[in-house]
């Protein structure tokens, strides 16, 4: 588990490289290593690959993914993408299985980061991707709400929080209980995971 403040650009992890089966959130990847390579080559997506990227990401079509995967060149392309944003432990998957690619939480937060903090990424395609998933459709959004997190882990350093299921912030006084509170984040989330 990883999460990084935005504005202060800190960090805090428990087991951040530890390796997770990506599925369907490496279709963020696919996107975004589409656009880096046509940005490379001075273009933008074209109206197929406009449509498809909006599938894909709003809707969680996989024929959609499994297009786009082809026009990145595949396991080559999602590669060349993740060494760009420095993700140095994500292995993609060969063949057509881009869901069977491997990464970690310290990985996924550089893809967080890439959107939020151009760079790698041109301004107004960080724009247009956050977009997208901004329009998730409702039967696709099961995240986990930052302030049920936030007073989660608050509560058990002895301090309080909140927020709303985007953004939420929170602190304790209780240092020594940072491990616990790592704890308790870490099995909040495999429960929220494993009921979905």
């Amino acid at each position: 588990m990883a999460a990084v403040n935005l504005t202060t650009g800190a960090w805090t992890e428990h087991r951040p490289t530890g390796e997770f089966l990506a599925a369907s959130i490496v279709k963020l990847e696919i996107l975004i290593a589409l656009l880096l390579q046509l940005e490379a080559d001075g273009r933008e997506p074209s109206v197929a690959q406009t449509r498809r990227a909006r599938q894909m990401i709003t809707a969680s079509d996989n024929d959609a993914a499994d297009e786009l995967w082809g026009d990145i060149g595949g396991r080559s392309g999602l590669g060349q993408a993740c060494r760009k944003l420095g993700m140095t432990h994500t292995v993609p998957a060969g063949g057509g299985y881009w869901g069977a690619t491997r990464t970690t939480p310290r990985d996924q937060l550089r893809v967080v980061q890439a959107l939020v903090d151009p760079g790698a990424l041109q301004h107004a395609h960080c724009g247009y991707v956050r977009g997208l998933m901004h329009d998730v459709a409702p039967e696709q959004r099961w995240g986990i709400s930052a302030a049920e997190l936030v007073r989660t882990a608050s509560g058990v350093l002895g301090g309080g929080g909140g927020g709303s299921a985007e953004i939420a912030q929170g602190g304790g006084a209780d240092a020594a209980k940072l491990g616990e509170a790592l704890r308790r984040l870490e099995h909040a989330v495999g429960e929220t995971v494993t009921q979905r």
